[in-house]
C-alpha cells in the first residue's frame, strides 16, 4: 500500500515530546526543527492542531527561548513543573497528558502522529486505534521501541526525516494499516492553527534576544501546571 494514500487531504493531530525530540536532535538547529517536522508531517494534509509536551524547570533565559520558538513554529504547548521526589531528583511526567490527547485526538481526525522515544505510549496508540484513527508514530532513541514500531499503523525514526528533508523527501513511512474510520464525532473538533508569524528582524540579522528571567508566558488554552494563564494586555504590557 503506497503511503502516499494517507497524504491526500486527511486531517492530522500532531503530539510531540519536546524533551525526547530536543535531545535526539541534539546537532540541529532549533530554530528551524519544529517548523520543519510540522511542515513534514502536515504535507498535503489538513492539520487539526500541533501540541508539544514540557516538563518545566525553573524559570529561566533558555526556558523562555525554548517556549517561544516551539509556540512561533505553531504549536500549543501543554507543560508540568518539575516536582522534587524523596530520593531527591526532580520528575515533571508529561506522558499521561499525552496519551489523554492522542486518545482525544482520535476522535476527530483521520491520523494522529506522535512524536516520542517512550515505549510506555503503547496504551495509548492501541486506545487511538481503537476509535478508528491511523497512529503514526516518529520514533526518537529510546527503550523497547520495537513495541512501538509494531503496533503502530507507520513508523519512521526522526533521524532519518531530517535527513530526507533537505533532499525534498518526507522520509521513509511504512504503510500497513488504512484508517478505517467510525462516524465522526463533530463536537470539540479542533480549528486548525494560525500559521507562524513572519520571523522577526532580529532573527533574520542573527541577533540573540536579551537574556530574561521572567516566568514564561503562557497563552490562552495552553496548560502548564502551576503558572497562571497571563491575559492579553497583561502580556502586551510585560
Amino acid at each position: 500500500m503506497n503511503a502516499d494514500e494517507f497524504r491526500n487531504g486527511q486531517t492530522v493531530a500532531l503530539l510531540l515530546d519536546i524533551a525526547a525530540f530536543d535531545a535526539a536532535l541534539s546537532e540541529t538547529d532549533r530554530s528551524n526543527r519544529y517548523s520543519s517536522i510540522l511542515t513534514t508531517v502536515a504535507a498535503n494534509r489538513r492539520l487539526r492542531r500541533a501540541t508539544a509536551y514540557v516538563a518545566l524547570d525553573l524559570p529561566s533565559s533558555a526556558q523562555s527561548e525554548l517556549l517561544s520558538t516551539v509556540r512561533e513554529s505553531g504549536f500549543r504547548i501543554v507543560g508540568k513543573r518539575l516536582r522534587p521526589l524523596s530520593d531527591g531528583s526532580m520528575r515533571g511526567y508529561v506522558g499521561v497528558e499525552m496519551a489523554v490527547d492522542a486518545v482525544l485526538a482520535a476522535e476527530t481526525c483521520d491520523i494522529v502522529t506522535v512524536v516520542t522515544g517512550d515505549a510506555d505510549f503503547l496504551p495509548a496508540v492501541r486506545a487511538a486505534q481503537s476509535k478508528g484513527a491511523r497512529v503514526e508514530v516518529i520514533g526518537c532513541p529510546g527503550q523497547n521501541l520495537d513495541s512501538l514500531r509494531d503496533a503502530s499503523d507507520a513508523f519512521t525514526a526522526i533521524g532519518s526525516i531530517f535527513d530526507s528533508t533537505k533532499s525534498g523527501d518526507h522520509g521513509k513511512r511504512s504503510a500497513r494499516r488504512p484508517p478505517a474510520r467510525a462516524a465522526r464525532l463533530k463536537r470539540n473538533e479542533w480549528p486548525t492553527p494560525p500559521p507562524p508569524p513572519p520571523e522577526s528582524a532580529a532573527r533574520r540579522s542573527g541577533a540573540r534576544r536579551p537574556p530574561s528571567s521572567k516566568t514564561p508566558r503562557v497563552l490562552e488554552g495552553e496548560r502548564l501546571s502551576g503558572i497562571t494563564a497571563t491575559k492579553p494586555d497583561e502580556s502586551r504590557s510585560g
